[in-house]
């Protein structure tokens, strides 16, 4: 009988298409890891993209690649970067390997894993956990409900790496992003998962820097952190690291 790969669903960043992580996937892959790559619903080239589009709309997208091999009896391991912490999280309710059993069904979602992402501490809150609506760093740029980002972010986003790879990523990046995406409280958080949380901590992070993500890590309950050497692109920076840190919470909780 043939034993089923390990099973990673990677949940991107703003306006990061999913071949922003294709070497990381690479890597994933050469290690014996199947990895999906769902596509973020909120963010499009598209001028005419849908600005009452949110994370529920994301979370649609990670289901359609995942739940299937759900069904067929695998296990996952969710990874978040960045905002992608709001869809990911959303897209577990329902769907750890508890959860499926109790009723009925096979596979699941055995651990969560966030990587400088985002935390809500509580639900139906913002980030600081009351009514207060997101607000716009100075790289953002609002127009008709949908937001770009200047070539500040780049700086912040890309801060560690080669000036060339940083402007190649940043200059992948998609178009555009709704801003409901970002102001839309979640309904489900990071303390109401019973399966294993890791964080991986980026200490050299520009764009949440490490104090913030501290206290991410406490509103979030994470069981495990991990501290790494690294910017907002922990995938780019520090690659070797994370494949290993991943293969330990798939030996840990498989």
């Amino acid at each position: 009988m043939t034993v089923p790969k390990p099973l990673i669903a990677i949940v991107p960043g703003a306006l990061h298409r999913p071949n922003a992580y294709s070497k990381f996937l690479q890597l994933l892959e050469q290690r014996g890891f199947e990895v999906l790559t769902p596509p973020l619903a909120v963010a499009s080239d598209s001028e005419t993209l849908d600005k009452e589009l949110t994370y529920v709309d994301d979370v649609k997208n990670i289901h359609a690649q995942l739940l299937p091999l759900l069904d067929q009896g695998r296990k996952a391991i969710i990874l978040s970067h960045s905002y992608g912490g709001l869809p990911a999280v959303a897209s577990i309710e329902g769907q750890t390997y508890e959860e499926r059993a109790a009723r009925g069904l096979p596979g699941g979602i055995i651990s969560y894993v966030a990587a400088c992402a985002v935390v809500y501490p509580v639900r139906n809150k913002s980030l600081m956990g009351d009514d207060t609506e997101f607000q716009p760093t100075p790289y953002h740029r609002i127009k008709d409900g949908i937001v770009t980002v200047t070539d500040e972010a780049r700086a912040l986003w890309y801060s560690d790496l080669p000036e060339e790879e940083g402007k190649e990523a940043f200059g992948a990046l998609l178009k555009g992003q709704t801003w409901k995406s970002f102001t839309v409280f979640p309904r489900y958080v990071e303390s109401d998962l019973k399966i294993p949380k890791t964080y991986l901590l980026c200490e050299d992070d520009q764009a949440i820097p490490a104090s913030w993500q501290e206290l991410l890590i406490k509103n979030g309950s994470f069981d495990t952190v991990h501290r790494l050497k690294s910017g907002h692109a922990p995938f780019r920076k520090v690659p070797e690291e994370v494949a290993k840190i991943l293969e330990e919470v798939w030996k840990n909780n498989a």
